[in-house]
């Protein structure tokens, strides 16, 4: 049998003119065979808002970040999933005027 574990690898962050303007995670997996020993190679996963990751045990955000900064990632993270379905609902919206008004 084999399993793969995954455990924390990376935190970034990123800033556009002295803002904070994202942070993501990144977990790497290892595989382990039916005795037990782990391979050697690692894969590194993709990067994930940290608004999915803070809450899962193994990553240890709250060696790097205060509660209230974590907060504050998530927070504005949602903002911004907020504001990508508010923009698709308003190009939808705006798609639907301008079929009508051409008819």
């Amino acid at each position: 049998m084999i399993t793969a574990t995954q455990t924390p690898y990376e935190f970034l962050a990123r800033w556009n003119d002295g803002v904070l303007s994202g942070a993501h995670v990144k977990l790497v997996t290892a595989i382990i065979d039916d005795t037990g020993v782990q391979k050697t190679q690692h894969i590194e996963g993709e990067a994930q808002p940290v608004a999915i990751i803070a809450g899962q045990t193994g990553f240890p955000l709250s060696e790097i970040l205060t509660d209230l900064q974590t907060g504050a990632i998530t927070a504005m993270q949602q903002a911004q999933a907020a504001q990508a379905i508010a923009e698709a609902a308003l190009a939808i919206a705006q798609a639907k005027i301008d079929e009508l008004t051409k008819a």
